[in-house]
């Protein structure tokens, strides 16, 4: 199952990490982008919601895609740091 799979590998995200959810929607490749916000241990998804018209800490990613009409896939990009 993809999103138990999301669920597995947040322990693996940092925070800073970039998120996009994949889209259903033809020629639309990423219906939605928002960043990691680790907080005690958890990895949650920090974005631009519309239904509060203002930046949020959310859920954790893997709780956020479960209850989205998403598919059940994210791409995870990481900076690097320089300094």
């Amino acid at each position: 199952n993809k999103k138990e799979k999301i669920k597995t590998s947040e322990a693996h995200f940092k925070t800073g990490d970039i998120v996009a959810i994949t889209s259903n929607v033809a020629g639309l490749d990423y219906a939605h982008t928002g960043l990691i916000y680790k907080k005690n241990g958890k990895s949650l998804f920090m974005h631009a919601s519309s239904s509060n018209k203002k930046v949020i800490i959310d859920c954790t990613i893997s709780e956020y895609v479960r209850r989205k009409s998403y598919p059940a896939e994210i791409t995870i990009l990481r900076p690097l740091s320089l300094v």
